[in-house]
């Protein structure tokens, strides 16, 4: 990247608008657009935008164009970093094989997360609010402390230090490059004037109430384009009583977190519930309280969406060392409760409608707050 010529490049800040105001044609790319962002949609596979670190302008100024004034500036570093984050969410993904450090394979898939940034990076951030989900399905999980160390296994033998310093930084990606790449990417799921413009909430059909115990002891490992990058001791208890993390959350590569079946389905496995709420608690020991928490999150043509409802003393819960100290401070009965979607098939048109009412939900959502 050339310093001198890009100092400064603008990030597109979208403009919060009411339901009324969104026209249909804010999802609407040509197809030489499309071409020009480098991205590729088939029916076989999904790519996530394919940002080139030296040639950033083709990627921002189109963002610009549709998503208001660019009002947002970077420095060449911080575009960098940035440009860094976009790529963690195009590379973690899989559900085929691997992809080589030669070419090979299959390509990886786009991973979506809803993120947000404050002032400064506070931690691992999914899009906070309150929206109602059915009370009729709730699944109990059993309730204790639970290691996850067995689950966690290393898949090969080779570690990319460099690769896994990139991985662990704090990531700069706001949730307003989220809300352009949802509107973008989604746009190849349905035809203009096709999707309802009023979005009646996310329509969560499975929830799960599951405890995770201290994080403390637990270890996390990926296999991601043919580098392999772990935490461990995510969250530690310190003598003073308080918490602090050691190191970033890694993302799981999807293939180790979810199967995708010959029937056309998608079961989520608990290695990704895992992750995600490590993710979750990350955010919450950052020192918002919000209600709840949401993720996005994508496999192949597959996407599904996420809410993490913790109760009022959940993290008082997580900070007990035992039974006898969560018995006698009242908190037996914390719990973390787990909403989702089904996982929509991007090759359904009917699925499809039924995603991007999700995601335009949750880019209402934002625009409230």
């Amino acid at each position: 990247m050339d310093d001198d010529e890009n100092d400064s490049l603008p990030l597109p800040r979208p403009s919060l608008c009411s339901p009324a105001d969104v026209k249909p044609t804010i999802f609407s790319l040509t197809p030489e657009q499309r071409i020009a962002s480098g991205s590729e949609w088939t029916s076989d596979h999904v790519k996530a935008f394919r940002v080139d670190q030296q040639t950033p302008r083709v990627f921002l100024p189109q963002l610009a164009e549709y998503f208001g004034p660019a009002d947002v500036t970077l420095s060449s570093d911080g575009c960098k970093r940035l440009l860094e984050s976009i790529c963690v969410i195009q590379e973690a993904g899989g559900g085929g094989d691997q992809v080589r450090r030669d070419g090979g394979g299959t390509p990886p898939a786009p991973c979506l997360r809803v993120r947000r940034q404050t002032q400064q990076f506070q931690g691992m951030v999914s899009t906070v609010a309150t929206l109602s989900s059915s009370p009729n399905a709730s699944l109990h999980s059993s309730q204790g402390t639970t290691s996850y160390q067995d689950h966690h296994s290393v898949h090969g033998s080779d570690f990319d230090e460099d690769e896994s310093a990139i991985r662990t930084k704090e990531e700069t990606l706001t949730v307003l490059l989220c809300r352009a790449f949802l509107r973008y990417v989604l746009d190849y799921c349905v035809d203009d004037g096709d999707v309802p413009l009023e979005p009646n909430g996310i329509d969560f059909f499975d929830t799960k109430t599951t405890h995770y115990g201290n994080f403390g002891i637990m270890n996390y490992t990926a296999q991601d384009d043919g580098g392999i990058w772990s935490t461990q001791k995510f969250i530690t208890r310190q003598q003073t009583g308080g918490w602090s993390k050691t190191s970033q959350v890694a993302l799981f590569e999807a293939k180790a977190c979810a199967s995708i079946h010959k029937a056309g389905h998608v079961e989520t496995s608990e290695k990704m519930v895992a992750q995600y709420t490590a993710e979750v608690v990350a955010f919450l020991f950052g020192g918002d309280s919000p209600k709840k928490v949401y993720l996005i999150s994508a496999v192949q043509t597959f996407i599904c969406f996420f809410c993490f409802e913790p109760s009022d003393r959940y993290l008082e819960y997580l900070c007990c060392d035992g039974p006898e100290q969560l018995k006698a401070n009242g908190l037996e009965n914390e719990t973390l409760t787990v909403h989702s979607t089904k996982w929509y098939s991007l090759n359904s048109a009917q699925e499809c409608k039924s995603a991007l009412r999700n995601a335009i939900a949750l880019l209402y959502l934002l625009a409230e707050e």
